[in-house]
């Protein structure tokens, strides 16, 4: 079950991201999951990028958290340069 509203399964959040790369190979896809330990909507460093486990290292107030998610139900943020 997705954690948030706009989560997606993995395999459609791979099809969605491939398809975008390929109408726009400068676009950056970042992963966003919802952190299983603190609660924190976690948005991956590196772009373009899908992982089978997420770590989450350091809360939004600096932290540490070094929880891993395994979750099937991502979320995306995409930047396109201009």
């Amino acid at each position: 079950m997705p954690e948030k509203v706009n989560d997606i399964h993995r395999d459609d959040l791979i099809r969605r991201a491939n398809k975008l790369l390929a109408e726009k190979p400068r676009a950056l896809v970042f992963i966003k999951w919802t952190c299983p330990g603190c609660g924190e909507r976690v948005t991956a460093d590196n772009p373009n990028t899908l992982c089978l486990g997420n770590r989450h290292t350091e809360k939004a107030d600096g932290s540490p958290c070094g929880v891993t998610h395994y979750g099937e139900y991502l979320g995306m943020m995409v930047v396109i340069p201009e």
